[in-house]
């Protein structure tokens, strides 16, 4: 997206989710379509926002995985309009990997910005850890594992996400996951003992932060894990066979959970959000940075671009943030991004996790959902989710999470499919 002003004010004035987790083992997904769970998260949006759904100008569907999960659905958001009361209005959907979440919340501030509408919700939906069938009821979903049985075919996944004309399948993320810790370590100068330090008190934190939320996937802290495999501590357990390496940097336990989930945001026009909402939140602007995945450290590279091109548009400092919200599909990711964008002091981040200086109640709060570690890793829709946990930290009602004094001015960065980087400054709007 182009970087610069906004043309007029845009907040965010509703939130809304679904439970996350697995209809396999997440009783409130049993029996939910694909539909259905976005629904769950807009209707749930538009009552937190006061808005009647015919009040609403334009809908975006994002996924990830609708195209290869629900029924080979290539437009998923056809006929969705009249499942949230908004049937007749406009509509679109958008992929685009684990950054689709990004993607819809930057195009909804953009149409609102530009006075295309006034009022536009948008929903990310996730099912990727089973799929539906074409000639079945969407509601019936079916583990991912049965899907060369039920179509015929396997399924084209993971290797669908580079265009080989142009480019090379390198193995997902897991090589720039690889490259992103080693270049941690040279820049803070720490030895990879130090970083897994780090990486266990990020992944502890989270998992309490998660254990404190109520739309949240993974409620048993790392504690408790350890206990029930007889472990004498999480240090004991994290280091041991039980959680082995898949790549030379990355444990098994420090990388995100796969789940399933939707999450929904409602933007407005800030001169008319008090209309609806007492405690709209400002986007004071966004900003996007991308890269191709073969570019060398790609995720450090794009984030220090999109952190130094904010605090350019905005005239917002390091010094001003209060909260930090981060996707973390690994820690090194996030360890790197709370240097970059000034959060932390360089080469001090690992320090933060380590010393649990990142829970809500502590110095510097980071991720107070839990992130990928708590919520889980509903691709595209946990992006989403980050923004929820922003605005419920700021309007403080973040229940027992809550950061004791509430941030007034919070910073989103997000990044996805190893491509692009946004980087959003959020602000409570003044009377």
């Amino acid at each position: 997206m182009a970087n610069k002003k906004l043309s007029r004010s845009v907040s965010i004035i509703g939130v809304g989710s679904t439970q996350f987790g697995s209809p396999f083992d997440t009783p409130e997904l049993q029996g939910l379509s694909f539909q259905d769970m976005g629904a769950w998260a807009v209707l749930e949006a538009f009552e937190d926002a006061g808005v009647n759904p015919r009040e609403v100008d334009h809908l975006i569907v994002g996924s990830t995985s609708s195209p290869l999960n629900n029924s080979m659905n290539i437009s998923p958001h056809h006929g969705f309009l009249e499942w949230v009361g908004m049937k007749g209005k406009s509509a679109n959907y958008q992929v685009s990997g684990c950054a689709t979440g990004f993607q819809i919340v930057n195009q909804a501030i953009d149409m609102v910005a530009g006075g295309r509408a006034d009022i536009v919700v948008a929903v990310n939906i996730e099912i990727n850890q089973s799929i539906t069938h074409p000639e079945k009821p969407s509601h019936i979903r079916y583990p991912f594992s049965e899907f060369k049985n039920l179509y015929g075919f396997p399924a084209n996944h993971g290797t669908n996400g580079v265009d080989t004309s142009y480019a090379r399948w390198i193995g997902s993320t897991f090589s720039q996951q690889d490259m992103c810790g080693r270049g941690y370590m040279r820049r803070a100068g720490i030895s990879q003992d130090e970083l897994e330090d780090g990486c266990i008190g990020a992944v502890c934190t989270a998992r309490e932060h998660g254990k404190l939320g109520t739309d949240t996937y993974l409620r048993q802290t790392f504690d408790e894990v350890a206990k029930e495999y007889g472990f004498d501590s999480v240090e004991e357990y994290m280091k041991s066979d039980m959680d082995p390496y898949f790549n030379d940097m990355d444990r098994i336990n420090y990388t995100g959970v796969m789940c399933e989930g939707a999450a929904a945001l409602v933007f407005c026009a800030s001169d008319i959000a008090r209309k609806y909402q007492k405690k709209p939140i400002e986007v004071v602007n966004v900003v996007q940075c991308d890269y191709s995945v073969l570019t060398p450290n790609c995720q450090h590279r794009m984030t220090a671009e999109a952190a130094e091109k904010i605090y350019e548009v905005t005239g917002f400092r390091p010094e001003d943030i209060d909260y930090f919200s981060c996707t973390n599909m690994d820690q090194f990711e996030m360890f790197d991004a709370c240097e970059e964008v000034g959060y932390m002091p360089k080469g001090e981040a690992w320090k933060y996790f380590r010393d649990g200086k990142t829970r809500f109640d502590k110095e510097k709060p980071v991720n107070t959902d839990g992130g990928t570690q708590g919520t889980g890793h509903a691709y595209a829709s946990t992006a989403l989710h980050n923004y929820k946990e922003a605005v419920l930290q700021m309007r403080n009602e973040a229940g027992g999470r809550q950061i004791p004094v509430p941030p007034k001015t919070v910073m989103v960065r997000g990044e996805g499919a190893t491509h692009m980087t946004s980087i959003a400054i959020l602000k409570t709007l003044e009377d």
